[in-house]
């Protein structure tokens, strides 16, 4: 197995091990199915920390100060 494959760089690769996927399949949440690393996809985005915080926002919402303060 390659890990030049953009599989392991991008923004969409599931990491969570209750999934229970071997090294050789990755979940793919943009695809929404499990794929081998591939090294050419139309879907790829880089992984970056502002992506996964932007996506994190995204699926969970975000809390505001203003929110806190009136618990």
């Amino acid at each position: 197995m390659s890990r030049d494959a953009l599989c392991f760089s991008c923004l969409y690769k599931d990491e969570r091990p209750e999934l229970g996927f071997n090294s050789e399949l990755i979940y793919c949440a943009r695809k929404e199915i499990v794929v081998r690393p591939k090294t050419k996809c139309d879907l790829y985005v880089k992984s970056t920390d502002e992506g996964r915080e932007e996506m994190r926002n995204m699926m969970y919402g975000v809390i505001s100060d203003h929110d806190l303060q009136e618990e």
